[in-house]
């Protein structure tokens, strides 16, 4: 989950939501865009995304709507 996620956010080249890299990831395994799972995924990359700051893969891009993150791959 991890490679998937860290190459939604190399591939979007721009700053983007766990939801949005969750749907990306639902999206190249040809899920539908509107499956359940979304939700738990896009957790699941929120909580992973947080422990890749400590390693400097990814940063904190800015805020979008509301409280959602936006993420980006740190150059």
């Amino acid at each position: 989950m991890t490679a998937a996620a860290l190459a939604v956010l190399r591939d979007l080249n721009r700053p983007a939501s766990s939801a949005e890299c969750a749907r990306a990831m639902l999206a190249a395994k040809g899920i539908d865009d509107d499956d359940p799972m979304q939700g738990q995924i896009s957790t699941q990359v929120t909580a992973l995304l947080w422990q890749k700051i400590g390693s400097g893969q990814v940063r904190r891009a800015a805020n979008g709507d509301g409280r959602q993150v936006l993420w980006e791959i740190a150059r």
